[in-house]
């Protein structure tokens, strides 16, 4: 299985790449979907940072960048809120760009809605240090 990377900070000597996993659910079309969903964000991320690398200050790097939204069936993003508590910045924004910029998803299959229902709550951590 592949681990997906933050564009900025990339380092093996501080801390393990790999981490618990709670749910496996590549087999399922939703993990399958979700997988997709998260590295087209990851892209996106990562293009944006690299344009805009020579304007992030790297002491005002915040450590995580936590965003909550809900997913619909359609793949469409509704609610897209902050979650951390850390003062907002470029860094944080380009976090929130990389979500939004990349909707919609692509619509579920039949079985995902009748497993998940007509939508999902997605959390997603953006690690800069």
């Amino acid at each position: 299985p592949s681990v997906i990377n933050g564009p900025v900070l990339r380092s093996a000597t501080l801390a393990p790449r790999v981490g618990a996993i709670a749910v496996e659910c590549r087999l399922h079309p939703y993990g399958v979907y979700v997988q997709q969903m998260l590295q087209a964000i990851e892209e996106q991320w990562g293009q944006l940072v690299k344009g805009s690398i020579e304007f992030i200050r790297r002491e005002k790097l915040p450590n995580k960048v936590s965003y909550q939204f809900t997913l619909t069936a359609e793949g469409r993003i509704e609610h897209l809120v902050r979650v951390d508590k850390q003062e907002n910045s470029l860094a944080s924004d380009l976090c929130r760009q990389s979500i939004s910029s990349r909707s919609p998803f692509g619509e579920w299959s039949a079985e995902m809605i009748h497993d998940f229902g007509e939508s999902d709550v997605i959390t997603i951590h953006f690690i800069y240090k």
